[in-house]
């Protein structure tokens, strides 16, 4: 890890690095400031007010380790700024960390070049609750599920949720883990096509431990397709390069033989305590995980509340039908009246409609 993490400080140009409130990026830290980068400026963004803030906790960090520290403020509305972040993405990607993860990068970019991260250390060390939680009934296995078909449905809760995941096999069930779309509501706003559980790639061997099954299909996708991806497409759309040791092969190589039972702790990551004691006096391994979460109804209810209006119809005519406008306007209401989707899957439904106007106005511009 430490070799990990010194090869990623070789740069020409001015380094620094994200500083959360979490363990891998602690851990991180932690080297840095043991191994002569004690000048190194930690970045830390800030949500001020708001339960999700980790910026005292990750100040704190920087203080116990001397590191300078720079916390970056988190605008509250992004009406201004929205079809610009939408546009950066250059694809319709639509985790709403991804947004305050833009304007770190772009105040972060003009101090330093390059900055290091704790990206991929819940994937490799089984640190998502998400995990834990569908263990819970991995009894059922392969074979043990209701063959009710695909029933389609705007809600994501209650006994129709139990209906869709007694209908799925454990690993297809899986997905309902996520808070995309569950393959009811993809059923419903779809009604005119087959729709599989999930779009994931999934291992050819199949692992006899539950747990490293989910972890063998988030290295397959959430790896490639969502954090480090994230982080990619948020930083080299200003210019930042980002770098996770965590990530570097020679280190996954040395985790992969290491006894399952000390590497997928209870609590997560309790063998990295072993080389960052700090964890443990600072009570990360026991802390609550409360991730990189923004305000969302404020965003929809004030910054992208005029987006409500045609949006059904923008995206039946942009994704040649595709998506059902009824199915449309019963899922996402108005900004008003109550909604089948969440706040989240409101979001995501939003990006899709701006990135996809966007391509659409682009396609009409070309010379013909």
């Amino acid at each position: 890890m430490n070799q990990s993490i010194d090869l990623r400080t070789v740069a020409d140009r001015p380094v620094g690095l994200f500083l959360s409130g979490g363990i891998d990026s602690t851990v991180v830290a932690t080297h840095l400031a043991q191994s002569g980068h004690a000048d190194m400026t930690a970045f830390t963004a800030s949500f001020p007010g708001s339960s999700f803030d980790e910026s005292l906790q990750a100040m704190e960090t920087a203080r116990r380790l001397h590191l300078p520290t720079q916390v970056i403020p988190i605008p509250e509305h992004i009406g201004q700024d929205f079809r610009r972040i939408v546009t950066d993405m250059d694809e319709p990607f639509a985790d709403p960390s991804a947004i305050p993860l833009w304007y770190l990068a772009r105040e972060t970019v003009k101090y330093v070049k390059v900055v290091l991260s704790g990206d991929g250390g819940d994937e490799l060390l089984g640190g998502y609750k998400r995990y834990q939680q569908h263990l819970r009934s991995a009894w059922r296995g392969e074979r043990w599920h209701v063959p009710l078909g695909m029933s389609a449905t705007p809600y994501a809760k209650g006994w129709r949720k139990w209906q869709v995941e007694a209908g799925l096999s454990w690993r297809d069930a899986y997905a309902l883990r996520f808070s995309g779309l569950t393959p009811g509501q993809r059923c419903f706003l779809q009604p005119d096509r087959d729709i599989p559980a999930h779009y994931w790639r999934m291992p050819v061997r199949v692992s006899a431990s539950p747990l490293q099954q989910l972890l063998d299909i988030d290295r397959l996708n959430a790896l490639p397709d969502y954090i480090p991806r994230k982080a990619d497409l948020c930083s080299m759309s200003q210019g930042l390069e980002l770098r996770a040791p965590m990530l570097d092969y020679k280190f996954v190589e040395t985790l992969d033989t290491v006894d399952p039972a000390l590497r997928y702790s209870t609590p997560p990551k309790k063998l990295l305590a072993e080389a960052c004691p700090l964890l443990l006096e600072l009570g990360l391994l026991d802390a609550k995980k409360r991730g990189f979460n923004p305000p969302l109804k404020t965003w929809l209810n004030e910054d992208l509340a005029e987006q409500f209006h045609g949006i059904d119809q923008r995206l039946y005519d942009h994704t040649q039908g595709q998506l059902s406008r009824d199915s449309l306007r019963t899922f996402i209401g108005s900004s008003l009246a109550p909604r089948p989707a969440s706040d989240e899957q409101l979001l995501q439904l939003f990006i899709l409609d701006e990135s996809l106007s966007q391509l659409h106005k682009l396609k009409n511009e070309e010379p013909s």
